[in-house]
């Protein structure tokens, strides 16, 4: 993919419910996009469910001028999941961004979702990459 490729792209695996541990890979950080896009975004997503009831997670980058109010290359962390007091709905009433998410748990105090990203990948020019995880934590007696 290039810049002559706009649009959305992805790779995706199907797995066994049962062997779900998670998910990782090193995405390359890029800047804000032409200006008539408001948005744009890399991201890993583990899902399941229906289509109508998806719970998903997604973490990655996004440049969102709508949800930051500025053209800043940024961490996020989104995700819809059905619980006791609601139904995942495929992102469209249910949902949250960052750490306004309730009962996220930050593990790491060197990222944080919402901050920015310095070292920026250009065009035949320097590559940059970060590594994102989402990864299922077994639940002990501390957790």
């Amino acid at each position: 993919m290039d810049g002559n490729t706009p649009g959305y792209h992805q790779v995706y695996t199907k797995q066994n419910p049962s062997t779900y541990c998670g998910a990782q890979g090193g995405l390359s950080l890029h800047s804000e996009p032409a200006a008539n896009h408001r948005s744009h975004r890399a991201m890993i997503t583990v899902s399941g469910g229906s289509p109508d009831k998806l719970n998903a997670i997604q973490v990655g980058w996004t440049v969102d001028k709508d949800a930051y109010g500025d053209g800043a290359t940024r961490m996020f962390i989104f995700w819809t999941i059905s619980s006791e007091f609601s139904d995942a709905d495929n992102f469209v009433n249910t949902g949250c961004r960052d750490l306004l998410c309730p009962g996220f748990v930050q593990v790491d105090a060197s990222m944080a979702p919402g901050m920015t990203f310095s070292d920026l990948s250009t065009v035949d020019g320097p590559q940059f990459d970060y590594n994102f995880a989402i990864l299922k934590v077994k639940k002990t007696r501390e957790n």
